[in-house]
């Protein structure tokens, strides 16, 4: 997983881009991943439990710090995609501020 903190000049919004799969690679031999990050906000919490067919994924960030999530295309799940995607490519998901967001994936 390859993640990232950015914060936009002269707003003090903060941001973060998670990609589970980034290496080409999933975490297919890890059965439970629980990670904590801090920031200034607060802390961002990842926790993965199960295999590629059966996982569920659990993401929660801190108040005032935005998130993207980057997903294989045949990945569904039920968040909002960002605008201006790049055809062929993994798709980027907005991760609301404040908020638990829990999600089945099949292939990641």
């Amino acid at each position: 997983m390859r993640s990232s903190l950015s914060r936009s000049a002269g707003c003090g919004r903060i941001s973060t881009h998670l990609n589970p799969g980034s290496s080409g690679r999933t975490p297919a031999s890890l059965e439970r991943l629980e990670l904590t990050a801090q920031t200034v906000r607060g802390p961002i919490r990842f926790k993965s439990q199960g295999y590629p067919g059966s996982r569920e994924l659990t993401l929660e960030l801190p108040p005032g710090c935005e998130g993207e999530l980057v997903l294989p295309e045949k990945e569904i799940v039920n968040l909002v995609p960002l605008p201006k995607q790049v055809p062929g490519k993994p798709i980027r998901y907005l991760l609301p501020a404040s908020q638990e967001v829990t999600m089945s994936l099949k292939y990641t």
